[in-house]
């Protein structure tokens, strides 16, 4: 395929508006065509492109380096470690359960108030159990 592109970059200026076209259709089919012909377009600036890229092969790797060396670097492994030990703590599926398993404890509080006559009832049962229990001990 390099030899294939290389042959077409190359001659790509000589050709006419058609068989450029047709080239293209017949190298890179009907819906990628345009693609192929921007290419062929810029094909000088590709191959600068190109060149400074396999000139700089080793720069990400040393430039990763310098990161990973780095206070940087440091925190974000720190910060990483802490959101995975949160995360294994805080799951989901414990508080699905919890939450399952408190929804009756409350409806059924929820039902005492109720029956009792709201708010004004509760706070006469809660008065009426706290000087029960409490009275003799207030005076």
């Amino acid at each position: 395929m390099d030899t294939l592109l290389n042959e077409m970059g190359t001659t790509w200026g000589t050709l006419t508006q058609a068989q450029k076209m047709a080239l293209a259709q017949t190298v890179a089919g009907v819906r990628q065509y345009t693609q192929l012909m921007a290419l062929m377009e810029n094909w000088t600036f590709f191959q600068q492109n190109l060149t400074t890229a396999m000139g700089s092969t080793g720069t990400l790797q040393k430039q990763a380096d310098i990161y990973a060396k780095s206070w940087q670097a440091a925190r974000d492994n720190i910060r990483a470690a802490a959101e995975d030990i949160y995360d294994s703590l805080i799951n989901d599926d414990f508080f699905i359960d919890f939450d399952k398993s408190i929804s009756p404890v409350l409806s059924g509080i929820a039902d005492a108030v109720d029956a009792l006559g709201g708010m004004k009832g509760t706070i006469v049962l809660l008065g009426a159990t706290f000087m029960d229990i409490f009275g003799n001990k207030i005076s």
